[in-house]
């Protein structure tokens, strides 16, 4: 995507995986074969990605603290080529996710949850109005539907990453409705349950005219009008 930009708007948030043979019970433990430091969320996964395939990528989030963390993951981010749209404060404290995944596949993660992430709704959207693509978080609520306002106001496609259920098809359908692609998984818990064809077609069905559809261990789909992929 030569000269073009995308505006990735979410969380930013630095934290730890610890990798285990298998996640321990209550009130016992596991030894951690490997640990990998990284940043979330999913929007800045996405602006990093992007990065280094060679887009322009602006990661739009929340500020973080001006400590050791909160400056280490800005220095990787810019050093990746993501141009970072957000400010190191000494009045906030950066949070830390760690992460679990043993061999099964599963993931356990928690989340350090600080005022940090009231600042979101601070950040200046200034970069979607040239944007080739906004990229947006639906988890972050407020903030996302400004996102979203500021896309759609300056005509820009909007790629929303929601959960979305066809047991509840109403919520979230505003974000849904005004997205050119949307994205929802389905966790390997909730694949019994939901029919990821028919999830696809009621995305698309709301306004989406891409809708993907992933399913952890059991692949991913996509559906453009009548035409299907599936891996």
């Amino acid at each position: 995507m030569p000269n073009k930009s995308v505006a990735c708007f979410g969380y930013v948030s630095p934290g730890l995986v610890f990798a285990v043979e298998k996640y321990p019970d209550a009130n016992s433990g596991a030894y951690v074969s490997a640990k990998h430091p990284f940043i979330g969320a999913d929007c800045a996964m996405a602006a990093r990605t992007l990065a280094r395939w060679g887009v322009q990528a602006h990661l739009i989030a929340n500020a973080l603290g001006d400590d050791i963390v909160g400056q280490r993951a800005m220095e990787q981010l810019t050093g990746e080529g993501v141009r970072a749209h957000f400010e190191l404060r000494r009045d906030v404290r950066t949070p830390e996710e760690v992460d679990v995944i043993d061999r099964a596949g599963t993931r356990t993660f928690f989340v350090d949850t600080t005022t940090v992430w009231d600042t979101l709704a601070e950040a200046d959207l200034s970069p979607i109005k040239t944007a080739s693509l906004l990229y947006v978080d639906w988890y972050v609520g407020q903030p996302a539907r400004e996102a979203v306002a500021m896309a759609r106001q300056h005509d820009v496609p909007v790629f929303l990453n929601v959960e979305y259920s066809l047991s509840k098809p109403d919520k979230y359908l505003d974000l849904v409705s005004q997205a050119t692609f949307v994205q929802s998984a389905i966790n390997d818990a909730a694949g019994e349950r939901e029919d990821p064809h028919k999830l696809a077609q009621a995305l698309c069905e709301a306004g989406a005219q891409v809708a993907f559809v992933t399913r952890g261990q059991y692949g991913a789909l996509a559906l453009q009008g009548q035409q299907w992929v599936d891996v």
